[in-house]
């Protein structure tokens, strides 16, 4: 496939279905309906994209990070994370230590990473907030709006 515009990959439903107020601005957005097959990596791998490259919003943990490592090294470098100019608010108050403590692939893939180097820069302090604060962030919270003091 040739993508003209802009390309998003949500991983979660109800974002694929109201991307517009998350970013107003990505005419074509694709639902991986929780984690990325193997099919979809390869059918993105062949496909060329003309704008800017895919824009992948996961949920901000272990395993949302672990599918844009994988996009990352199929796509060799036509995809980017979408991180939240307010992701350390973000976590702060939307943060959930069940998706680490409570979720044993979470759990073993955290494990399994800080062990190693950080391969990429760009998803660097996604993953040092996961590691910093034991939580996980799910992408709906990026639906919701942070109260101003």
């Amino acid at each position: 496939m040739t993508f003209e515009g802009r390309v998003a990959l949500v991983e979660n439903l109800e974002c694929f279905l109201r991307m517009e107020a998350i970013i107003p601005d990505v005419p074509l957005v694709i639902n991986s309906a929780g984690r990325i097959s193997d099919r979809l990596i390869a059918c993105l791998a062949r496909s060329h994209f003309e704008a800017p490259p895919l824009l992948h919003l996961p949920d901000y943990d272990p395993v949302g990070l672990g599918d844009y490592l994988r996009l990352r090294d199929a796509l060799a470098g036509r995809v980017s994370l979408f991180v939240p100019s307010d992701l350390e608010e973000r976590f702060a108050v939307f943060g959930n230590r069940k998706l680490i403590a409570e979720k044993p692939r979470n759990r073993a893939l955290l494990e399994q990473l800080v062990g190693s180097a950080w391969p990429c820069e760009q998803s660097r302090r996604v993953f040092e907030l996961i590691k910093e604060t034991g939580s996980g962030l799910e992408q709906e919270c990026l639906l919701l709006k942070l109260r101003m003091a």
